[in-house]
């Protein structure tokens, strides 16, 4: 998007059915917003997106630790959360209550839905103008205190969560170590595949991230395409069934079948709201473990995507060791957070 090779969105709207823009008009202010870096507008424009991230849990070792899982889950803010993964880690059958996760891209799979339930846009990794961190900033520094303590404070993390990553969770609760976590949508599939029985009867089931205090459940992340513009050399006689049969592929990708089928074959959900209730339908187990009806719960209390900038993954990337850091108790996070926006400044920006 940076390189001058995408066309915007605007330039091409207009090839495509009024139907299938009806069906993604909600989300164009929230790409509108992830887009807010280039002057051109919206340029890439998504075919599915994943509300992250979402609660998982035995709920068996809800039941067997006392607690009621109609009340209890999913959790309605982070000091509920404490208090439920306690329970669970003290009463209930499994090792640890609530999992976090240390490597360098899964840091972020609670600790960034976390940052944007407690300040909403504060808690995005860019700010409004999208030409600085928020890592510093007040919201990142008290969500990473409270992030941190579920590990160093509470205890209810296992002992590898500075390197641990969000792939293994299947595996620790289908074996019943871990009680709760959250996850990427992505591992759905995973889920199925690997631990069928509990998904299709009940025992893991999903559940909505809370919005306490922001109001907001989380971020978006987009899964995005976009269309490119004809190169120099190429005359536009050769370059215009070119364009036509990407707007056709677009189209595709964007019809009511394609978009049925994300959920369960993809973990994605569909970009199109016209197709939710369908979508629905399709995945295996629904009425048991509910993860549309999460996922769409949390879609319809989310204003806030990562950005398109093309900044965007380093600003998540790069405070990983910072972070893990904070778990081994080698800093604080007020440092952790300094030291994570002095080296995006100066090295990434």
């Amino acid at each position: 998007m940076d390189g001058g090779w995408i066309k915007p969105f605007s330039e091409y709207k207009d090839n495509f059915s009024q139907e299938t823009l009806d069906g993604i008009e909600w989300i164009l202010p929230v790409i509108e917003h992830a887009s807010r870096m280039y002057d051109e507008g919206i340029m890439g424009i998504p075919f599915g997106f994943e509300p992250k991230n979402p609660f998982i849990a035995r709920i068996d070792h809800f039941e067997e630790a006392g607690l009621d899982p109609e009340e209890d889950f999913p959790p309605k803010n982070y000091e509920h959360l404490i208090e439920v993964a306690t329970t669970l880690q003290e009463d209930g059958p499994g090792e640890y209550g609530f999992q976090i996760w240390g490597t360098a891209s899964d840091w972020l799979e609670v600790s960034n839905p976390m940052a944007i339930a407690l300040g909403g846009t504060d808690g995005a990794f860019l700010n409004e103008a999208a030409d600085d961190t928020n890592i510093d900033n007040d919201t990142w520094v008290q969500n990473i205190k409270n992030w941190s303590e579920i590990y160093t404070k509470h205890g209810l993390s296992s002992g590898g969560t500075v390197n641990a990553n969000d792939e293994t969770a299947v595996a620790l609760m289908r074996q019943g170590e871990l009680s709760m976590t959250q996850v990427a949508p992505a591992n759905h599939p995973s889920f199925m595949e690997q631990a069928r029985d509990m998904m299709m009867d009940g025992t893991l089931q999903w559940g909505p991230m809370y919005n306490e205090p922001s109001g907001q459940r989380g971020t978006f992340l987009l899964a995005t395409m976009a269309i490119t513009r004809k190169p120099e050399q190429t005359s536009q006689e050769e370059w215009a069934p070119k364009e036509r049969a990407a707007v056709q592929f677009v189209e595709k990708l964007l019809s009511k079948d394609f978009q049925r089928s994300l959920q369960q074959n993809y973990g994605y959900l569909p970009v199109r709201d016209d197709v939710w209730d369908d979508a629905s339908d399709q995945v295996e187990g629904e009425d048991s473990h509910h993860f549309s009806e999460s996922l769409f719960t949390m879609a319809e209390e989310i204003d806030v995507a990562w950005s398109f900038h093309p900044k965007q993954r380093p600003a998540m990337v790069s405070p990983t060791p910072h972070m893990q850091k904070v778990l081994q108790g080698d800093l604080t996070p007020e440092q952790a957070c300094k030291d994570a926006a002095e080296e995006f400044r100066n090295t990434i920006l």
